[in-house]
């Protein structure tokens, strides 16, 4: 599998809502919320080990979860 590392540096407006909203409406870390932002702008996955917050991240749908563990 490859992974690719992809540097954002191109944060909007429409990035920031975006980052904002998902801190309002979900129970996870601010830099959760970039990680679930940047995910859905390059239409990715976000590779996490933690279930407590990601279970429910991943259920609701907000974004593709791949867990590690």
């Amino acid at each position: 599998m490859l992974l690719a590392i992809i540097e954002q540096n191109d944060m909007d407006r429409e990035f920031w809502l975006m980052v904002g909203t998902l801190k309002v409406n979900n129970k996870v870390s601010i830099a959760d919320c970039f990680a679930i932002a940047s995910a859905k702008t390059h239409r990715a996955s976000v590779l996490m080990s933690d279930h407590h917050e990601f279970d429910k991240i991943a259920a609701d749908g907000v974004c593709t979860v791949e867990f590690i563990r």
